[in-house]
């Protein structure tokens, strides 16, 4: 289905910017592209024929690519385990105008993980670099063995955050016949767990 959906954005897109998107390997680019591509569908099919489209970004850090498949007419259910960076993200959603966007938007304060209603040890200091664990990702340092780290951890303030399985996310959604258009996952690292909850 993914490689059929490929196919037809790329036939679609006579300027080539999909292909070009795909060699130059950026992913923002890619998410609208794919965005463009089922907001066409969705635009173009009889309303009471019309599959609803599921967009899923797990490690979101701020609202924008949610708000952008929410905008598109895609059902958007998004992960942020970082307690700093879900509250900025939720004040983000209230001060939305398009309420017909925002209500299309889920937030879940959780982990997408292997298991689910277990917890783990989360950096969350609100900035892109947050990560599952006691490790700093962009310094490649572990709080636990590095003095410098540790004091950052503290600043950072290692939480912890309840897990759960996509699974449960996604099986509903295709119960109630809803398309999983796109998923999205940013996890610094963390992404195997992440596919080990995605059967």
């Amino acid at each position: 289905k993914e490689e059929s959906s490929l196919s037809s954005i790329s036939s679609s897109n006579s300027s080539g910017k999909f292909e070009g998107v795909l060699k130059n390997s950026n992913s923002d680019e890619l998410w609208l592209c794919l965005l463009d591509h089922y907001s066409t569908v969705i635009n173009n099919t009889k309303e009471e024929e019309a599959t609803k489209v599921a967009a899923i970004e797990v490690g979101m850090h701020r609202i924008l690519q949610c708000r952008q498949a929410a905008g598109r007419g895609l059902e958007a259910h998004c992960f942020e385990p970082s307690p700093v960076s879900y509250q900025r993200i939720t004040q983000s959603r209230r001060r939305m105008k398009d309420m017909v966007a925002k209500e299309r938007i889920h937030l879940y304060n959780l982990a997408a993980s292997s298991t689910t209603n277990d917890t783990v040890e989360f950096n969350s200091a609100g900035g892109t670099g947050d990560s599952v664990g006691a490790n700093d990702v962009w310094n490649m340092e572990n709080y636990s063995n590095n003095s410098t780290a540790i004091t950052k951890a503290k600043s950072a303030s290692l939480v912890k955050v309840q897990t759960i399985q996509l699974d449960d996310i996604v099986s509903p959604l295709l119960k109630e016949n809803k398309e999983i258009g796109i998923v999205k996952i940013d996890t610094q690292g963390y992404e195997p767990m992440v596919f080990e909850g995605l059967k």
